[in-house]
């Protein structure tokens, strides 16, 4: 059945929080079920024909998880000798005591401007130009090492905006386009983000952000659902310096591009620095890339937050507020940031970004940037360890990690039919590969005209095929029909109770399936059940023309205490596992012994 809009349709929006009631009239035919309407209540997160995601809101679950006191950006903390403006840095003076530098006529500070010739794995400097008061900055990236009495006592790293370098003739070959900001933030589920990060989460919907309450991750980790994403294909299909990535297309049409993390790991790891030419006009990852000479080597990847009095992830953010003020009136930023350096870890931790969140969005609105501009924040996944992702709370909402798009009231006003079609994708099965159509949907907005949107159903492959979300997505989508693999399904999950034989034989076919793989790896003890944490009854699936019943069950292993996640199908007579087995914790502090990752998984070395 095509999923072609007949001349009207009816949305109603009753009471969002507790219902949501939707109904179609389709080529005179039901989209949705005898009544032809769907429903979304305190029971499901969304209900389709092909997709029910059980609400199971354990508070206890939360509440623990949660406990303590909320957590607190520490930066202003930090002893700072040398502050800056949008132009300028200088030495603070009242601060001399806390260095103890007595006669300021022995200090001196050498400023040196760094680049990344091609790409980020070769820096340059410049040669030092000393100030004793104050220096005005004529370059992007800034390293500055103040000595006293021949001693370097400080360092710090700086970011400028300067556009001197940049093409100006550039100009969106669309007039009628908009800023496209996507804002990434590590490791945070959608209901993760409303707990954490209340400011931000109330200014959002408070303005008509959508969310998509079906998002599903599509892999274990950040890289396989970014890729998608990016690109639009799926993480083995092509090679990431091969690939035709978002930012390439938005250029190619005329935008300004910006790439930027907040880690020294890049938002794609180690893949970004494969790249053989900087991507982006503006790119921020060169700087963070050097902060490797300012922290521990087994400490600047995700436990540092602060660089001197500076929280790091805002510096990203200053540097996106700072490039959407500075391009308003020339032309359009198609702009893609990653924070990781707070909410990667820490169930919790995005309470320490919900301010700094909220402010940011406030000045662009502040500025009327928010009129002109389509904003996307979201997520790869939620929390993959710890205790709270030991739970079966935890576990669903690992595999729906947050995504939230707003759009500008002339948006809503000029595609009404896309806008409305989104509305209704927010109760449905979605992914990053919709995300990826949906951005490249933005960079032609006459794409989302209603003629044009009406031609493109049509056309559409199938009630299945992953396309823009601007289009109506089929309420009959499975994880099996667009290939999300069972381990990340978080549709048609229910718990029942089991009898503990049934959770031992599953934990231990799971258990035979590892130590098979760590057969080949002598240094690697063999593995033994120590705990059971439960299991979730999943739908049956069909294989090879055969149902089998399947499960996913959580344990805790010996020695090393891993504690791990699979999936299991059963005949009454045949059990084995299925799709992909997951980490909840932290490996063990002994992989030494082996080098490939996906074993450093399971193994405790003898």
């Amino acid at each position: 059945m095509g999923l072609h809009l007949s001349s009207w349709h009816l949305f109603v929006h009753i009471n969002y929080s507790y219902l949501i009631l939707v109904c179609y009239f389709i080529s005179d035919q039901a989209f949705y079920s005898s009544s032809n309407c769907e429903s979304s209540s305190n029971e499901y997160i969304i209900k389709t024909a092909g997709c029910n995601i059980t609400n199971i809101s354990d508070e206890h679950e939360i509440t623990e998880a949660m406990s303590g006191p909320p957590e607190r950006d520490t930066c202003d903390q930090e002893k700072q000798l040398l502050d800056s403006n949008a132009t300028h840095i200088w030495i603070l003076k009242d601060m001399f005591s806390i260095f103890n530098i007595s006669d300021e006529t022995l200090l001196s500070c050498c400023y040196r401007f760094f680049l990344a010739k091609n790409s980020i794995e070769n820096i340059l400097y410049s040669t030092c130009k000393k100030f004793v008061t104050i220096i005005k900055s004529q370059h992007e990236f800034v390293r500055v090492d103040c000595s006293y009495n021949d001693s370097v006592i400080y360092s710090d790293y700086f970011v400028f905006l300067i556009d001197e370098a940049r093409p100006r003739t550039r100009t969106a070959k669309h007039q009628s386009a908009y800023n496209v900001i996507v804002l990434g933030v590590d490791s945070v589920s959608r209901l993760n983000f409303e707990r954490t990060m209340p400011k931000t989460a109330k200014f959002l919907t408070d303005r008509g952000a959508i969310q998509l309450k079906g998002y599903n991750k599509v892999g274990y980790n950040t890289f396989p659902n970014l890729f998608p994403l990016l690109t639009g294909r799926s993480l083995n299909s092509c090679k990431i310096e091969e690939c035709s990535l978002l930012w390439q297309l938005y250029k190619s049409a005329g935008y300004y591009t910006a790439l930027g993390s907040d880690s020294p790991l890049g938002t794609l790891g180690p893949y970004e620095y494969r790249w053989p030419t900087i991507p982006t006009d503006y790119y921020l990852q060169p700087f963070m890339s050097e902060l490797k000479r300012v922290f521990p080597p087994t400490d600047y990847v995700y436990n540092r937050r602060c660089l001197k009095a500076k929280a790091i992830y805002q510096i990203s953010l200053n540097f996106t507020k700072g490039l959407l003020q500075n391009l308003k009136q020339r032309n359009k930023l198609f702009g893609f940031f990653w924070e990781e350096s707070v909410s990667h870890d820490i169930l919790k931790n995005p309470q320490i970004i919900d301010e700094g969140y909220f402010n940011f969005f406030t000045d662009l609105e502040n500025s009327k940037i928010l009129d002109d501009t389509i904003l996307i924040v979201l997520s790869d996944h939620g929390m993959r360890w710890g205790v709270f992702s030991q739970t079966e709370q935890g576990s669903l909402e690992g595999n729906l990690p947050l995504f939230s798009i707003l759009v500008p009231a002339s948006f809503r006003k000029r595609f009404k039919d896309a806008y409305t079609n989104l509305l209704v994708n927010s109760e449905r099965l979605t992914t990053p590969y919709d995300a990826y159509w949906t951005m490249v949907d933005l960079i032609h907005p006459k794409r989302l005209n209603s003629h044009n949107l009406r031609l493109k159903e049509i056309n559409s492959e199938s009630d299945y095929h992953y396309h823009s979300l601007f289009l109506p997505v089929s309420a009959y989508r499975t994880c099996l029909s667009i290939g999300i693999e069972k381990a990340w399904c978080a549709c048609d999950i229910t718990t029942e109770p089991s009898p503990t034989l049934t959770e031992i034989k599953a934990a231990n076919v799971i258990l035979k399936s590892i130590n098979k793989m760590l057969a080949d790896f002598p240094k690697c003890q063999t593995l033994t059940l120590r705990t059971i944490f439960g299991h979730t009854k999943m739908r049956s699936v069909l294989i090879r023309d055969r149902i089998y019943n399947s499960y996913k069950v959580v344990f805790k292993a010996t020695p090393g205490g891993g504690v791990f996640q699979g999936t299991v199908v059963r005949q009454p007579s045949e059990w084995f596992a299925f799709g992909p087995i997951t980490r909840l914790n932290r490996d063990s502090e002994d992989t030494s012994c082996v080098e490939r990752d996906l074993i450093k998984l399971y193994c405790v070395c003898h």
